[in-house]
């Protein structure tokens, strides 16, 4: 928080408004090909300005399209700090409403094991939660197991796919075509 802080209020124009301007303008998909829209942005209406973090999930994402892979070496303990980094980790921090005036962080650790999917969806029903000053919480119905396509049938082309057991806002959706199971 002390970070958002002094960007915010001691950083020259200059810099602040490169730091902030990178931030508001993250997008979807990380290079290393992990969605990152998970905890302010699927809780918060814009603006928000966001930096996401995670670790121990393997090496490949959930975007598609997106090949490039996480680099960097496994940190296992925070030298002196006695911090377990072993354990999965899924991060969201950043500012929300008019201004940036209102900071968010909330660092989540997850049992060994646990698929990307439920850590995102985990850390949303944590971020929903927060009750953030300036914040306008996203509105819509939410949903679960969400291949994105371009049209509403099964034979259109697949956006994306959400990762499994990720909570989905749908804020709009259009019936689609009838889908029977089993025959």
């Amino acid at each position: 928080m002390r970070i958002y802080r002094s960007i915010l209020d001691s950083a020259p124009g200059a810099l602040r408004d490169i730091v902030m301007g990178g931030l508001h303008a993250s997008t979807r998909c990380g290079v290393d090909g992990f969605d990152q829209r998970f905890g302010i942005p699927a809780s918060f209406q814009q603006p928000w300005a966001i930096k996401q973090g995670r670790s121990g999930f393997g090496e490949s994402g959930d975007c598609a399209g997106t090949t490039a892979s996480a680099a960097g070496r496994r940190i296992t303990t925070a030298p002196g700090a006695g911090v377990d980094l072993a354990r999965p980790a899924l991060h969201t921090t950043g500012t929300v409403g008019a201004g940036d005036r209102s900071i968010v962080a909330v660092f989540t650790l997850h049992p060994q094991g646990t698929p990307f999917g439920a850590a995102y969806s985990a850390l949303d029903t944590l971020v929903r939660s927060l009750n953030v000053p300036g914040a306008v919480q996203r509105s819509g119905t939410w949903g679960f197991h969400v291949q994105v396509r371009a049209e509403t049938t099964t034979n259109s082309q697949a956006l994306t796919l959400l990762p499994a057991g990720v909570d989905a806002l749908i804020g709009c959706q259009k019936q689609g075509e009838e889908v029977i199971v089993g025959q």
